[in-house]
């Protein structure tokens, strides 16, 4: 990029157009009369005296810093103009901005060319992207192999809960083919039983006595759709006894 050069030496003329020679130049601080120096190079060592006297062709040359109040009157001291001026660069950016190029102008400002730690930092994120993305992938692959295990598992659970449930369900009688109760014989040893309701077909039954048929045995002496007959006896020989039996009947 290129900028417009400005005149290193300045002219100034009266409202005809005419130099204003021997006119003078005052400097201050803006909005004072404090005097302030200029230059009549860039390197700032030549001062320039305040007020400037310009030569014949009305031309001075003026080095400054930042914002200057600068007061125009011609030979005479009639005033021409009182208006600030700003260098726009300060004396501290002068040498950065007038730097020969961007590296020279960094090194003015401190700022190191960054160029291999910018590779060294491309690089490292590069690895740290690339150790993300396989956890990512090793999570996944753990979070699939787990959700399959436990699924499986889920799975082989509910089939032996199932079998189990089945197992069970084949051992216990259907609804309405189970009967069960207590009884007592009569004196004689005799008890007769009634299903009520009937089963549709002969059950099988099986009587128990009670805990305190001591030297006792029960027999059916009958078994029907409606009923079973029992009796019990004396193991001593002793005939038919009075006693109290459970009984379960089943098809």
């Amino acid at each position: 990029m290129v900028a417009l050069l400005p005149s290193p030496v300045l002219q100034f003329c009266d409202q005809n157009g005419v130099p204003l020679a021997g006119g003078t130049i005052a400097t201050y601080v803006p909005g004072t009369t404090t005097p302030v120096t200029t230059w009549s190079e860039s390197t700032g060592t030549a001062a320039n005296t305040n007020p400037i006297v310009l030569n014949a062709a009305g031309e001075c040359t003026i080095y400054a810093s930042g914002i200057v109040r600068l007061v125009l009157k011609d030979a005479s001291g009639n005033l021409q103009f009182d208006q600030p001026s700003n260098t726009l660069v300060s004396a501290a950016m002068a040498p950065v901005c007038i730097a020969p190029d961007i590296p020279t102008a960094q090194g003015l400002l401190g700022i190191q060319n960054n160029t291999a730690q910018l590779a060294t930092l491309t690089t490292g994120l590069a690895a740290a992207v690339a150790s993300v993305t396989a956890e990512v992938t090793r999570a996944e692959a753990a979070e699939t192999a787990l959700t399959t295990a436990w699924t499986a598992g889920v799975t082989a659970e509910t089939t032996r809960a199932e079998a189990a449930e089945a197992a069970l369900s084949a051992r216990i009688p259907s609804s309405g083919t189970v009967k069960a109760g207590v009884a007592a014989t009569s004196s004689s040893g005799t008890a007769s039983v009634t299903f009520s309701p009937a089963f549709s077909s002969v059950p099988a039954v099986v009587c128990c006595l009670s805990g305190n048929a001591t030297n006792m045995t029960i027999r059916l002496s009958s078994t029907s759709t409606t009923g079973f007959t029992v009796f019990i006896e004396d193991t001593d020989n002793h005939g038919g006894q009075a006693s109290s039996f459970t009984w379960l009947a089943s098809t």
